[in-house]
């Protein structure tokens, strides 16, 4: 009986693979988790300062066992805020490893009434104030 828990432990720890986000941006961040072959694995969302771990199933699935993980993270408004590939089980990544903008634009209603007086005066990029002309 022990040997056959033991083989069975030694196989789920070759089949689960679990990854450790850290979230050290200033920003509510939402990772979602693929395998090699794209396919969701799973999703989290991480507030600023907290780790999380995800954990690959248990059950040694070969759809969820194929890493390199991909982890493509997403601002609460749903903007891309970076991606972090070639991500191996057991490793530890953080938010501002990420390639991609690393920001995240406020939503309104995260706006301060100075944030949207300023909003109104600048204008969207390659628009001249007082031109008609839109191109």
């Amino acid at each position: 009986m022990k040997k056959l828990f033991f083989l069975l432990l030694a196989m789920t720890s070759l089949h689960a693979g679990g990854i450790s986000f850290y979230n050290n941006s200033n920003y509510t961040l939402t990772v979602d988790i693929h395998n090699i072959a794209g396919v969701t694995l799973g999703s989290m969302t991480v507030v600023p300062d907290q780790q999380m771990k995800w954990q690959d199933s248990l059950l040694g699935s070969s759809v969820l066992t194929q890493h390199p993980y991909t982890l493509l993270i997403y601002c609460p408004n749903g903007d891309k805020y970076g991606i972090i590939d070639n991500v191996r089980p057991g490793m530890n990544v953080s938010a501002r490893s990420a390639f991609g903008p690393q920001y995240c634009s406020k939503t309104e209603t995260e706006m301060t009434p100075s944030d949207r007086a300023l909003k109104k005066v600048i204008p969207p990029q390659g628009i001249v104030p007082g031109s008609t002309d839109q191109n």
